[in-house]
């Protein structure tokens, strides 16, 4: 939680820097799966990856790609219940990258999508107030997202999962050359 609020804090500030060079989605989406893959079936759940083929180079940090990640697999992880399936994947959509995560957990009210990215908000639902959490992590996963020139959406239904995607500017040709 500290650090989630460091983040915060240096984010709404300016004084955290995030880069924007070319980021491997392959290399971030395979870090994020190695640590996940088996929670997910100690848990019971099903942890898929879907890569399509020949995605370029993004535009983002890194370092900062793999926190959001793990972030948003890290929240279907824990609102999935046992025997539910979790899906990590990633495309090209012409200037964009889309990266998302998938899952078939509780899902989200429509009036609860409406405050998902604000800092601390939780939702009043029973099986939200049964995991532990301080409601940043989505705020500052958004906060980085924005950061690295791109956003990030969800879309869910109670009782259906949930799928949240965000997208990423395509690394321009010119950035390439300046790879970390």
């Amino acid at each position: 939680m500290l650090d989630r609020l460091s983040d915060m804090g240096k984010l709404e500030s300016g004084r955290l820097k995030v880069k924007r060079v070319p980021v491997t989605i392959r290399e971030a989406i395979q870090a994020v799966a190695l640590k996940y893959r088996p929670l997910c079936a100690e848990k019971g759940q099903t942890f898929r990856v879907d890569l399509a083929e020949g995605i370029p180079a993004a535009q983002g940090d890194p370092d900062r790609l793999v926190q959001v990640i793990e972030a948003l697999v890290d929240n279907a992880y824990r609102y999935t219940p046992q025997g539910g399936q979790i899906t990590l994947g990633a495309r090209a959509t012409g200037p964009e990258i889309q990266i998302w995560v998938q899952d078939t957990g509780i899902g989200i009210s429509p009036q609860d999508q409406a405050h998902l990215f604000e800092p601390f908000f939780r939702s009043e639902d029973q099986a939200v107030r049964d995991e532990h959490g301080w409601g940043l992590s989505l705020h500052v996963a958004s906060l980085l997202i924005a950061k690295m020139g791109g956003h990030i959406e969800a879309q869910s239904a109670p009782g259906q999962g949930s799928r949240f995607t965000m997208y990423l500017p395509v690394a321009q040709a010119e950035q390439l050359d300046k790879k970390p």
